[in-house]
């Protein structure tokens, strides 16, 4: 007798029908997922039955939402992972909708990303719980995160735990989105956060950054890595006012950079201030300062710098700052230096106390400090200024310190004291001053009285003038003034010739324009 090696008939028949209930799940899968248009049934993205057709949401990486009604029901919550290549809200769609990723939930966009043309803003939001979860928005590929449209990450609400996140990978993008990283209500809690990774970029997006509600709650945070980019955003840092809470971040890692972005970094009071922080951006073979570019700098924050390099101004806007640049930071580091660049002219009213000096390369950098000879606008460092760059202001380059803040103007470069240089007068103290042949030392003679009616440099330390030399102040093309200076007297002082400033210049009435500084050691 043959053996019988086959299935007994029972478990066949169970195995069999195993099979079509799987393959039946499989093509449910299939249809069940598409590109489907809100229908105003529900308030759950996760329901058939809220999409037409209802055969299924959308959930698939070539899937489209399209939002084209003005609803009822605008509150949309996310309640299953869900991924999409894109979310389209159409001419029709004029009610604001507020779609919201439920707490441990992800939606992922990878395909185009988000087109909205109904003329309204649309919203986005990443929710968080007491269990200490939070919701999350991935970008992949090429995904960018569309125009008139707001993203809220909340923060966390537990201690030791964090908020929502937005995140963007690959090469997408923010595009023109109002971003919001809120900061904690709860001591020990973190904010919300914006990440940018890959080759990413924060597109021409506007990033606020909110600080902590209560003593110990941390802020918001949007932090670049990778080789990301900042674009043309806006990025905002804002302090709080409550002591003991923490202030909102901005931060530049591993080999990112600003670009042309706009920086402002706000101090609001008792609380920490607002921030942006270099210190762990990587020093590479092709970047050896470790160096970050952004667009501009303004507020009356904090900027930490570790060990790297700052440039400012490569959106060419005319910025102030009246906070603390300084070394160190959350990956700590010290000899932070920073570098002007572009057209427009960058104010330092504070006192900055980092150590790697200053380079001014383009456009103009002043430095009005209010307490002249103590607060140094440019910490302990040199200051070089570079052929078609100009330094001035009315305030203190060094803080009076000797051997602190040498100041050299090479040539093509110029030195203009005063708040705003040419058309200002003001007294401008620095460390050892160097004028090398061919660079243009210019002075606003206005009347007898120095730093109010006429310029005045006072530089504590040498001058570096081992022969006579003859300095000579134009007007309109008229010679007005000579100034002669030698080891033996160096105090440089410019008296006007006989008529000139008069006749030629007139209502000038300055008889006197010196600079000033102790014997040369």
């Amino acid at each position: 007798m043959k053996p019988n090696l086959g299935f007994p008939k029972k478990a066949h028949t169970s195995l069999f029908l195993s099979i079509v209930v799987l393959l039946l799940l499989s093509m449910q899968s299939v249809i069940f997922a598409g590109s489907a248009s809100w229908n105003d049934t529900g308030s759950d993205w996760n329901t058939n039955s809220d999409w037409t057709p209802n055969t299924g949401f959308p959930n698939g990486p070539a899937d489209t939402a399209t939002f084209n009604l003005a609803n009822t029901f605008t509150a949309v919550g996310i309640s299953a992972n869900t991924e999409v290549a894109s979310i389209t809200f159409s001419n029709l769609a004029t009610n604001p909708y507020t779609i919201t990723v439920n707490p441990v939930i992800f939606l992922t966009i990878s395909g185009t990303g988000i087109t909205n043309n109904s003329g309204t803003t649309q919203n986005f939001v990443t929710a968080v719980n007491g269990s200490g979860n939070e919701g999350v928005i991935d970008f992949t590929n090429s995904a960018t995160a569309g125009s008139n449209t707001t993203f809220t990450n909340n923060a966390g609400t537990v201690s030791g735990v964090g908020g929502g996140f937005a995140r963007f990978f690959n090469t997408s993008t923010a595009g023109n989105a109002t971003i919001t990283n809120n900061g904690a209500t709860v001591s020990g809690a973190r904010g919300g956060e914006t990440n940018f990774l890959n080759t990413s970029t924060a597109g021409s997006a506007t990033i606020t950054n909110n600080g902590g509600t209560v003593a110990g709650a941390f802020g918001g945070v949007t932090t670049f890595f990778d080789t990301s980019k900042a674009g043309s955003a806006t990025l905002i840092a804002n302090g709080v006012t409550v002591a003991g809470a923490g202030g909102g971040t901005i931060r530049f890692s591993f080999s990112s950079t600003g670009d042309t972005a706009s920086v402002d970094v706000e101090n609001k009071g008792a609380g920490t201030a607002g921030n942006l922080d270099i210190s762990f951006e990587s020093k590479t073979v092709s970047n050896p300062t470790g160096n970050v570019t952004i667009g501009s700098l303004e507020g009356s924050g904090n900027v930490f710098l570790g060990g790297n390099n700052l440039t400012v101004g490569s959106n060419n806007l005319s910025k102030t700052f009246s906070g603390v640049i300084q070394d160190g930071g959350i990956f700590g580091g010290t000899g932070g230096s920073l570098t002007k660049t572009g057209t427009g002219t960058f104010t330092l009213t504070g006192a900055n106390i980092y150590t790697g000096g200053t380079t001014v390369n383009a456009g103009s950098l002043f430095v009005n400090t209010p307490k002249n000879f103590t607060d140094s606008g440019t910490g302990t460092g040199s200051v070089t200024v570079n052929s078609g760059a100009t330094l001035g202001g009315s305030g203190s380059i060094g803080g009076g310190v000797i051997g602190n803040g040498a100041v050299t103007v090479n040539s093509g470069a110029t030195l203009a004291p005063g708040p705003t240089g040419d058309g200002s007068t003001g007294i401008l103290r620095t460390g050892a001053l160097t004028l090398v042949s061919g660079s243009t030392f210019s002075v606003d003679l206005e009347g007898p009285i120095a730093g109010t009616n006429y310029d005045q440099v006072f530089a504590f330390g040498r001058f570096p003038l081992w022969m006579p030399i003859w300095l000579s102040i134009s007007c309109r093309g008229f010679l007005l003034a000579r100034i002669c200076s030698s080891w033996r007297a160096p105090v440089l002082s410019a008296e006007c010739l006989p008529g000139y400033l008069k006749d030629r210049c007139s209502p000038k009435t300055a008889l006197l324009s010196r600079l000033t500084m102790p014997p040369a050691v």
